[in-house]
């Protein structure tokens, strides 16, 4: 099964121990930040936040990749912040992968777990990481 691993800038760390995870039990993972990014250069991060301004050449391709990674892909992980701070590319992965009909696995914090957007698009959500990568070893893939 290949999964599309959804996180923001401020879950990179977090994001590449869970593909290391799902990577051992056989899953394949597409981790967008891992994608080669002929933009690389252009974008500037702070605090896990990109800041500055990108071409709408870098714009573009940043976001046609990801969603054609979401099309290759079988089912959506996505972690989301422990802490209530802005993303807006995790939440739009989520949505995208639920309109193309996608599983969504979601580790999300207490905070957002009772959202009705979450709850509606979620597949299954966890409040911890080790439970969703638990679920994930019992999916037959």
């Amino acid at each position: 099964m290949k999964i599309y691993l959804a996180h923001s800038g401020q879950e990179k760390q977090q994001g590449e121990w869970v593909q290391k995870m799902l990577e051992e039990n056989g899953y394949e993972v597409i981790n967008p930040f891992h994608k080669e990014n002929p933009y690389i250069h252009d974008l500037k991060w702070v605090d896990g936040k990109v800041v500055g301004h990108l071409s709408a050449e870098a714009v573009e391709w940043i976001v046609e990749t990801d969603l054609k990674f979401i099309d290759e892909s079988d089912a959506l992980v996505m972690l989301y912040p422990k802490d209530p701070i802005p993303t807006i590319g995790t939440p739009c992965e989520m949505l995208y992968a639920h309109l193309k009909n996608k599983p969504i696995y979601i580790y999300t914090a207490p905070w957002l777990e009772h959202h009705p957007w979450v709850q509606h698009m979620a597949t299954m959500q966890f409040n911890d990481v080790i439970g969703l990568l638990c679920y994930m070893e019992l999916i037959d893939h």
